[in-house]
């Protein structure tokens, strides 16, 4: 993936910019491009996305810095701040756990006054929050992926344990979508022990060779071997139970402003909703106040923990490998968010069962060119301390700073067969099923 290297001006101080190997422009100002937000704000609105996007750049380049250093091991933080952060998110748990023991103290106080709407209400959010801390949210609806039917796939797997070093997942689940991740539970089958998942999405293998495939396994089964899935987890769900459990209370305080408008006539239930409403006033700022700063410590584990995926990665695979399956990962997903119902055309015209199919007819069917200015425009990204991940522009930087050539004994042919099972000429079956589950996710979430 190269780029021509035509200078732009940047819109905010008039400098002349050239863009990089991969197409990206970056201004001193903090212009990152056509398309950038800080070119429409306005007053204050602008002044914090400036303050916002300096300090991430500032972030950025120190991590682009060190990457190229040769001495910084992304992995390695330092012991003090990982005890520092395993502490505040052992306080985060403590503090939710604190407020739910209030919330169930009060509940139990409204019941003692008769008060049974308003202990109807806390009783709900104690349970449904309590539900969302104990239950796995991680539920990928996909096409399960054994060794016996995938030998193709598995195969790609064994070669990545041996270029990482990384444990083999436990299940393979094929996702309709276009990403890939992976997960760890403890399933009461499995008598609670350990299991690891890597769900892989369909939907990124029509733009992908096999080799593309094998850096997008390395770089997630990397998560496996540097212990991110147990750790990071810990750390990403005290973020997400604190900023869910902050949202619900801020939810339960405009409902209660609405009933407490709808019920003018005063009374007990009024004097509850009221109570309610100013008991989510009370702990939202504060907690938002908590989820802020714990954010910002936890930037260097989680932005630290991608750069080394990635770095696992390039070396398994090379550089140019990474870059090519992070931009085919973000087309693959525009393709599919944004011209699913040409491409649902295309499929009855071609009396296909396979929308994958139809994404590599239309692949194919574009100039190298285009498909070049498609992974430019996937780029789009602009770096901002809400991203708890570096921008996919960073990571390609990173990927140029590491300049590791790519194997010689990997194919580089289409991850075609990467899906199709043993015994069967192609992967139409299986896409058939993907596809069909990709249509109802969509129906469902439309209704």
């Amino acid at each position: 993936m190269a780029a021509t290297a035509t200078m732009v001006r940047c819109p905010l101080c008039g400098a002349t910019v050239a863009p990089d190997q991969w197409g990206l422009v970056e201004c001193s100002c903090g212009w990152g491009g056509h398309g950038d937000p800080l070119e429409s704000a306005r007053g204050l609105r602008r002044l914090v996305m400036r303050v916002d996007r300096r300090l991430a750049t500032r972030t950025a380049r120190a991590d682009l810095v060190r990457l190229g250093s040769g001495h910084w091991q992304p992995g390695r933080l330092g012991l003090v701040y990982m005890l520092a952060l395993l502490l505040a998110s052992t306080l985060i748990y403590m503090v939710i756990a604190a407020v739910l023991v209030g919330l169930a103290a009060f509940a139990f106080s409204l019941i003692r006054d008769h008060a049974w709407i308003g202990a109807s209400v806390i009783a709900f959010l104690f349970v449904v929050f309590s539900l969302s801390l104990l239950l796995d949210r991680i539920r990928p609806k996909g096409v399960e992926a054994p060794r016996a039917r995938f030998p193709r796939l598995w195969a790609a797997l064994d070669d990545v344990r041996a270029r990482t070093g990384a444990p083999l997942p436990h299940r393979v689940i094929l996702v309709p979508q276009a990403n890939a991740y992976v997960f760890q539970h403890r399933p009461l089958r499995r008598l609670f022990r350990r299991e690891l998942v890597l769900a892989l999405g369909a939907g990124c293998l029509p733009l992908q060779s096999e080799l593309d495939v094998r850096s997008l396994l390395a770089h997630e089964l990397a998560h496996y071997r540097h212990g991110h899935t147990a750790l990071h987890r810990y750390y990403a769900r005290a973020e997400r139970a604190l900023s869910d459990f902050t949202n619900m209370l801020t939810e339960a305080g405009e409902t209660h402003g609405v009933l407490t408008r709808s019920y003018r006539t005063g009374g007990s239930f009024s004097f509850v909703v009221g109570a309610g409403a100013m008991l989510a006033l009370l702990f939202t700022l504060p907690l938002r106040l908590i989820l802020f700063i714990f954010h910002l410590l936890r930037l260097a584990e989680s932005r630290a923990a991608e750069f080394e995926a990635d770095r696992t990665a390039i070396n398994a695979y090379g550089s140019q490998a990474l870059a090519d399956n992070l931009t085919a990962l973000l087309v693959a997903d525009h393709t599919l968010r944004g011209t699913a119902s040409s491409l649902r055309a295309d499929m009855l015209k071609h009396n296909s069962r396979s929308i994958y199919a139809e994404m590599r007819r239309h692949y194919a069917a574009l100039p190298p060119t285009v498909i070049l200015h498609l992974r430019q425009e996937s780029l789009r990204e602009f770096r901002s301390l809400e991203r708890s991940h570096p921008t996919t522009p960073d990571r390609l930087r990173a990927a140029s700073i590491a300049a590791v050539p790519p194997p010689p004994d990997v194919p580089h042919t289409t991850s075609t067969d990467l899906l199709t099972p043993a015994g069967a000429t192609g992967p139409e079956d299986v896409e058939a099923e993907l596809t069909a589950l990709l249509f109802a996710e969509r129906h469902s979430r439309r209704r």
